[in-house]
């Protein structure tokens, strides 16, 4: 089964899997995390923090210019979510990765936040003027 992140908008700008390695893994029921190219240098990580086992990130994708939240290690049913912004994914299974889809409305205060009501873990704000 191939991870929702794997295919969420905007994964395979920031790493170019290998068709052939993505269908091996697919037969052997492993997740693949291939290795960033240099398409990998449109992403800047503008901030991260983590708590209860998740991680939240924001993304700044350089080449749109839309920001992206990204939430690691997610239990099922949990949800991340773009603050500034009406984004929000949930985690499909436990230990996901999950990103939202882009946004790119400026200027404004945006953060990550991932995880359940009782147990959020959110970056600290970050201004995007776009």
């Amino acid at each position: 089964m191939i991870p929702l992140w794997l295919v969420n908008e905007g994964f395979a700008m920031r790493f170019r899997v290998v068709p052939a390695l993505v269908a091996v893994a697919v037969s052997a029921g492993v997740s693949v995390v291939a290795a960033p190219s240099a398409a990998a240098a449109e992403w800047n990580l503008l901030a991260e923090a983590s708590g209860h086992g998740i991680t939240a990130r924001l993304w700044l994708n350089e080449h749109t210019r839309q920001l992206h939240a990204e939430g690691v290690n997610m239990p099922r049913l949990s949800t991340v979510r773009l603050d500034g912004a009406d984004l929000s994914q949930a985690s499909p299974h436990d230990g996901a990765t999950v990103r939202t889809g882009g946004h790119n409305w400026h200027p404004h205060d945006y953060r990550a936040c991932a995880g359940f009501i009782s147990e959020t873990v959110c970056t600290k704000w970050h201004r995007h003027n776009g």
